[in-house]
C-alpha cells in the first residue's frame, strides 16, 4: 500500500512537471508568434508602400517623357532624361521583384527584400503590368541611352500615356490585394495564437486538476501553481467567483504597474473599461493600456475562480496607426501625399455642395527647384521643399488642406471662398510667397512657382476632371514663365 502510494505521488509530480513545462513552452510559442506577427506586418507594409510608389513612378515617367519631347524644356532635358531613366529602372526592378522576388531600393534608398506576390490574382496584375511595358522597353531604353530626338520622345510619351491608365489601375489593385492579404495573414497568425492560448489554458486546467487530485499535498501544489503564474510571461489576474482580485502575477505587476497591495481585493471589472470597441486597463498609476482579455473559470476545492489573462495590444494599435500615417504622409514635409488626395477632394466637394460656397483646387509646381538640386545638392533641395511647405502653410487658412503630390509638386484644396476674386487673391499671394528668397547655410536661394486653379463647381463638378484641369492649367502657367492660371470650364473648353 505504501509503495502504491509513493508510485502514485511520483506519477502525480511527473505529470505536474510535464504540464508545467508544456505550459511554459506554449507561452514561449505565443511570445515567438508575436515576434513573427511583427515581422510579417513590417514586411507587408514595405511591399504595400513599394506598390504605392509604382503609381507615382508611372506618372513621373510619363511627365518626364512629355517634357523631353517639348522644345520649351530644352534646358531641362538632361534632368528629365536622368529622371525618366532612374524612374523606369526603379519601376521595372520593383515589378520584377514582385514577380520573382529580389532586392529593391525603398524611399530611403535602403535595400529591402521583396518576396513574389502571394496569390494568382496579384501575380496576374504584375504580369499584366510587365506585358504592358514590354513593347516600350526596348524603344525607351534606346532613346534614353542615345542622342536626343524630341519626336521619338513625343511618340514614347503618347505610347506611355496609352498604357499608364492600365498600369495605374493594376498598381491600385495590387495595393488593395496586398493590404487584404496582409490583413488575412495577420488574422490567421492571431487565430493560431488564440489556439495556442486555448491549448495553454487547457493545459493550465490540467495542472489545476492535478493539484486537486493531490489534496493531501495541497499546500505544496498551491505553491507550485503560484510559481507558474509568477514566472509566466503572460500577465494574469486570479479572482474569486465574485470577481475580486486575489493575486496579480509578476508579469501583470511589471507590464501594467498593477501593484499587488493596490489591486488585491478590488473587483477586476472596475479596472477595465471599453472604448471604441477596445478594452482598456486603467492601472492604479493613471495610465491606460489597450488590452485583449481572456477569461477562464475553474472550480477548485468547491470554490469558483477566474483566471483573467491580459494581452497588451498597444503595439498592434500603434502599428496600425503608423501604417496609416506612412501610407498617407510625405516623410520629408509631413504633408498628406497623393494617396490622400482623392478622399479629401471628395470630402470637400460634398461639403461645398451643402454650403454652396466655391472650392478651389490649386496645383502648384516649383520653379528653379532643379537648379537648386544641381548647384547645391539634394540636401538643399530637401531644405527648399521644407521651406516652401512652411511658407505656404503660414499663408493658408485653417480650413485649407496642403499636400505634396510629387517631387516638386503640391496641391492645395481651398474650400469656402467668397468668390473668384477671393480665389485669385489667394493664388496671387501664394505665388508671391514662393518667390521670396530663403537662407540655406548662409546662401540666399530663390524659388518660384506656377499655379493652376480649377474651381468647383464653376470649372467642373467631376473630381477627376477637376484634378486634370488644374494640372493642365498649372503646366500652361509654367510655360508662360510663372504665376497662376485659371482653368477653363468644361463648357468653355
Amino acid at each position: 500500500m505504501m509503495l502504491s502510494h509513493k508510485r502514485h505521488a511520483y506519477k502525480s509530480r511527473v505529470n505536474l512537471l510535464v504540464a508545467v513545462v508544456i505550459f511554459l513552452l506554449l507561452d514561449g510559442a505565443m511570445f515567438a508568434l508575436n515576434f513573427v506577427i511583427t515581422l510579417h506586418v513590417d514586411e507587408q507594409s514595405s511591399a504595400i508602400n513599394l506598390a504605392g510608389r509604382q503609381r507615382m513612378l508611372t506618372q513621373r515617367i510619363g511627365k518626364s517623357l512629355l517634357q523631353l519631347g517639348d522644345e520649351n524644356y530644352q534646358l531641362e532635358w538632361s534632368f528629365h532624361r536622368t529622371t525618366a531613366a532612374d524612374s523606369y529602372a526603379l519601376f521595372t526592378s520593383t515589378l520584377s521583384a514582385f514577380n520573382t522576388g529580389g532586392r529593391v531600393l525603398d524611399a530611403e534608398l535602403q535595400e529591402v527584400v521583396l518576396h513574389p506576390v502571394p496569390n494568382g490574382q496579384a501575380q496576374a496584375l504584375v504580369q499584366d503590368a510587365l506585358d504592358l511595358i514590354k513593347p516600350l522597353s526596348g524603344q525607351l531604353t534606346t532613346a534614353l541611352a542615345g542622342p536626343h530626338d524630341s519626336s521619338t520622345y513625343r511618340q514614347l510619351a503618347m505610347q506611355w500615356s496609352e498604357v499608364s491608365e492600365d498600369l495605374l489601375a493594376d498598381m491600385n489593385a495590387l495595393v488593395v490585394l496586398l493590404e487584404e492579404y496582409s490583413g488575412l495573414q495577420t488574422q490567421r497568425l492571431r487565430e493560431i495564437q488564440g489556439l495556442l492560448f486555448l491549448i495553454a489554458t487547457g493545459n493550465f486546467f490540467y495542472i489545476v486538476l492535478i493539484f486537486r487530485r493531490q489534496h493531501r499535498a495541497a499546500e505544496r501544489t498551491i505553491v507550485a501553481l503560484e510559481s507558474v503564474l509568477t514566472n509566466v510571461s503572460t500577465p494574469m489576474l486570479i479572482a474569486d467567483g465574485r470577481g475580486r482580485v486575489l493575486q496579480a502575477n509578476m508579469a501583470a505587476q511589471s507590464r501594467f504597474e498593477l501593484e499587488a497591495e493596490l489591486c488585491v481585493g478590488v473587483n477586476w471589472h472596475t479596472l477595465v473599461d471599453r472604448r471604441d470597441g477596445v478594452d482598456h486597463l486603467a492601472a492604479p498609476g493613471g495610465r491606460s493600456y489597450p488590452i485583449q482579455l481572456d477569461i477562464q473559470e475553474l472550480e477548485f476545492d468547491m470554490e469558483r475562480f477566474q483566471i483573467i489573462s491580459l494581452f497588451d495590444i498597444s503595439h498592434y494599435i500603434e502599428r496600425e496607426a503608423e501604417l496609416s500615417q506612412i501610407a498617407q504622409r510625405d516623410p520629408l514635409t509631413g504633408l498628406l501625399n497623393r494617396r490622400a488626395l482623392q478622399d479629401h477632394l471628395e470630402l470637400e466637394i460634398s461639403r461645398a455642395k451643402r454650403s454652396k460656397a466655391p472650392m478651389a483646387l490649386m496645383f502648384i509646381d516649383l520653379d528653379k527647384f532643379k537648379e537648386i538640386n544641381d548647384e547645391h545638392g539634394h540636401e538643399a533641395g530637401d531644405a527648399a521643399l521644407v521651406h516652401i511647405t512652411r511658407s505656404l502653410s503660414r499663408h493658408i487658412r485653417e480650413s485649407d488642406v496642403l499636400m505634396r503630390v510629387g517631387g516638386d509638386e503640391f496641391v492645395l484644396i481651398a474650400p469656402d471662398h467668397q468668390g473668384l476674386s477671393s480665389i485669385e487673391a489667394q493664388a496671387s499671394k501664394l505665388v508671391e510667397v514662393m518667390h521670396r528668397p530663403f537662407d540655406y547655410n548662409g546662401t540666399s536661394l530663390s524659388l518660384g512657382g506656377s499655379i493652376g486653379v480649377a474651381i468647383y463647381p464653376a470649372t467642373t463638378e467631376d473630381p477627376q476632371q477637376l484634378i486634370a484641369l488644374a494640372d493642365g492649367a498649372m503646366y500652361k502657367a509654367k510655360q508662360k514663365g510663372s504665376g497662376y492660371l485659371l482653368a477653363q470650364s468644361e463648357e468653355s473648353a
